[in-house]
């Protein structure tokens, strides 16, 4: 997750995983190549390798996911955007409703995180995460920071964006 703009009038978070998708690209390739090898030399081994070709490209499928948020103070709304290879999703919600962005937590596999925003609709309180998947980035607790010293009106100064 990286800030793309960040001024008193807008921020801006962006999520593209380009390691990810760039992964089961390669994945792919490797994996049609040497399948295309084997087939051309006559050998049946390349159907186990071509299945694989297709598993990557199916991952690339279901993880390849876009995240953005944009936080407007001056229109006083904020938009949390999704984008797939085949959908697209959007939430958009007064600014008002932001209670804070916090970090949160998952430990099944190791220390794992995500950066989430709480917000508080009609009394009821819901947990928006920015991201689909928990990674081990360290860029959370600076992304939470960020974006709960935007909402406060303070801007955060130095190397922190």
């Amino acid at each position: 997750m990286k800030v793309t703009r960040y001024t008193y009038d807008q921020l801006i978070v962006d999520d593209t995983p380009w390691f990810v998708s760039l992964l089961f690209v390669s994945g792919a390739v490797v994996f049609s190549g040497g399948a295309m090898y084997l087939l051309q030399s006559g050998r049946i081994w390349g159907f186990p390798l071509m299945l694989g070709s297709f598993m990557c490209l199916f991952m690339l499928y279901l993880f390849l996911r876009r995240t953005q948020l944009i936080l407007h103070r001056d229109e006083g709304w904020a938009a949390l955007r999704k984008k797939s290879l085949t959908s697209r999703e959007e939430v958009r919600f007064a600014l008002d409703y932001i209670l804070r962005a916090e970090v949160e937590a998952h430990h099944a596999q190791g220390p794992t995180w995500r950066t989430v925003l709480i917000t508080e609709m009609n009394g009821a309180r819901r947990r928006f995460p920015l991201t689909l998947y928990f990674s081990n980035s360290t860029s959370h607790d600076r992304i939470a920071h960020l974006i709960n010293e935007w909402l406060a009106g303070r801007m955060a100064t130095g190397s922190a964006v």
